[in-house]
């Protein structure tokens, strides 16, 4: 016998959750490991793990390898495209030193949804964008000069000024 003490009625983990529908995802870059690639030891990458942290799937998380340190010239300009949009994305402008830099700030994630035989169906980041802010500006009218309430014959206690 197993005791488990299990509630059916309690929410399933969202990091188990396998895929996101393809859309738009407010996430926070969490992580960026540089890894070296096992086809070619010469190549690396940061493997970048993004949290959704708002919405029906906050907790999910998502991935992006950024092949940054390769040897191929057109891996390298696809991933300093990235970096580029990602950049962007929060503002950053100027020489970027570490991925890390960007850890901890919002972003706008474009997911769509790949499938293979190998793996099934997979989401993909395929762009960056700036997050568009829920709290609006609130509309201010200029101050307009108001007619003294005050005789100026008079001084601030009401009494004839001397």
């Amino acid at each position: 016998m197993g005791i488990v003490m299990f509630d059916t009625t309690q929410e399933p983990d969202k990091s188990l959750v396998k895929t996101v529908p393809i859309g738009e995802y407010t996430a926070m870059l969490v992580s960026s490991d540089v890894l070296v690639s096992k086809k070619n030891p010469e190549n690396k990458y940061a493997n970048m793990k993004w949290e959704i942290v708002s919405g029906e799937y906050a907790g999910v998380c998502l991935y992006f390898m950024l092949h940054y340190w390769n040897v191929n010239p057109k891996t390298k300009a696809w991933a300093e495209k990235h970096l580029r949009e990602m950049c962007a994305a929060v503002g950053f402008v100027g020489l970027l030193n570490d991925t890390a830099e960007l850890h901890s700030k919002l972003f706008n994630l474009h997911v769509t949804i790949e499938t293979s035989e190998k793996y099934g169906d997979q989401n993909k980041i395929i762009g960056w964008s700036k997050v568009k802010s829920s709290v609006e500006t609130p509309i201010t009218t200029p101050l307009t000069p108001t007619t003294p309430t005050v005789d100026p014959l008079q001084n601030m206690w009401g009494k004839p000024s001397q």
